[in-house]
């Protein structure tokens, strides 16, 4: 059972955002119902990165859309507009990411769903957001980037343009992630706020929610000094010295991987030295201080080159069971390919796999990250075909075998 079990949910858009957003609902286990354009559905599942050999299952689609039911409806005309307002009618959220006044144009704007009902928490995910100059301007997510202040540049010797780090203090608003990843959670987050207002006052609602918004509010790091310039100001002291310091690195191990250590209070420093009989590195070291004791230049040198040594001694496995044992904030570094073992994830059963739509095996995706103490994490349904679910969704609604038949027969649905 999930968080969002028996709350219904209508999605209509196209590629990223919007089904995001509806991935993050279903996650919890929320019913979506993805509502697609007739014959190809959601161009989403047709990107060049595909799975299989058959055609239209890019992996964002069958990560994004799995869980989903999907029906194809056709929104130019006014009997489709009227079977959406009837899933609307039976529905709690609805979530789109058309721009402007593309919603209204297909019977969707907020004030025609409130019409047939009126508590609907309605919410509308953009690039930009619903006013302002940008709102009727399309986006896609380098372009959310773009406008936050995400894209650092530097030229290429052939006079290309490349993204670079950004060496603003915390990153600057690069710190917050990609605008089409940010945004659903934000919007996930103002749903669900939304949900439990309603529960109370039985108030509906209207949600406008902007990707580069959601951006920078989430650059909590890297944006406070840029918006208030010679309002902070960045000492040089033992704080920030320390996270640049031979107790905050990476380093690599016997099995010529790595890992990374983040020793910066003087207690796990004492406990690290003390437990491998190095207590000649607490030399100068006040392990007394809470947080960060002071920084020495020379000393921070021999540290770095001794543990330099000391890393190599063992394979990146052993550190970490060593880190484990002794409560010690330090980590092995990942690669992508090692994510599945390692037994963390393992433990906490972060990979599941997903019935592939061409019938070939499974596919490995990362399942949400909420755990409810009691519910059991249920198998997760594969990404629908176009329309595999339109007869059971209208059946669901109320409409017969005669009025589905008499629907697809006139084009309505597919």
């Amino acid at each position: 059972m999930g968080l969002l079990d028996g709350v219904k949910v209508v999605e209509l858009g196209l590629i990223l955002p919007g089904a995001a957003l509806g991935h993050l609902l279903a996650e919890q286990g929320a019913y979506v119902v993805k509502v697609e354009r007739p014959t190809a559905g959601d161009y989403v599942r047709y990107f060049p990165e595909q799975v299989g050999d058959q055609g239209g299952h890019s992996f964002w689609h069958l990560v994004l859309n799995r869980n989903k039911k999907s029906i194809m409806l056709d929104l130019l005309r006014q009997e489709g507009q009227e079977v959406l307002h009837d899933l609307v009618r039976g529905a709690d959220v609805f979530v789109t990411n058309l721009i402007a006044d593309q919603p209204a144009r297909l019977g969707a704007s907020y004030d025609a769903l409130r019409a047939v009902k009126p508590d609907l928490i309605y919410c509308q995910i953009t690039g930009f957001g619903a006013t302002g100059p940008y709102a009727a301007l399309p986006s896609h997510g380098l372009a959310m980037s773009s406008i936050s202040g995400q894209i650092a540049l530097e030229e290429q010797p052939d006079g290309w343009l490349e993204q670079v780090r950004d060496k603003a203090f915390g990153g600057g608003t690069q710190s917050a992630g990609q605008p089409v990843q940010t945004g659903p959670l934000w919007a996930a987050y103002g749903i669900a706020s939304a949900l439990w207002r309603r529960s109370r006052t039985g108030e509906g609602a209207y949600l406008d929610v902007s990707n580069s918004d959601a951006t920078l509010a989430t650059a909590w790091i890297g944006m406070p000094d840029a918006l208030n310039p010679g309002a902070i100001r960045i000492e040089a002291t033992s704080q920030s010295q320390q996270l640049h310091s031979a107790r905050h690195a990476f380093y690599e191990t016997k099995d010529g991987k790595h890992v990374f250590v983040a020793m910066i209070e003087p207690k796990f420093w004492a406990k690290f030295c003390q437990e491998l009989g190095r207590e000649d590195l607490l030399e100068g070291i006040n392990s007394d201080v809470e947080a960060f004791d002071a920084f020495d230049a020379e000393r921070n040198t021999v540290h770095f080159r001794a543990l330099q040594e000391i890393f190599r001694t063992r394979t990146r496995r052993d550190w970490t069971q060593f880190f484990v044992d002794n409560d010690l904030p330090n980590a092995p570094v990942n690669r992508i390919s090692e994510l599945a073992d390692d037994p963390q994830f393992v433990a906490r059963d972060v990979f599941v796999n997903v019935e592939r739509p061409d019938g070939q095996g499974t596919f490995r995706v990362a399942a949400g990250p909420v755990r409810a103490a009691g519910d059991t994490r249920r198998a997760p349904q594969p990404a629908p075909a176009p329309g595999q679910h339109t007869n059971a969704v209208l059946q669901d609604v109320g409409y017969d075998t005669a009025r589905i038949d008499a629907l697809r027969a006139a084009g309505i649905i597919s």
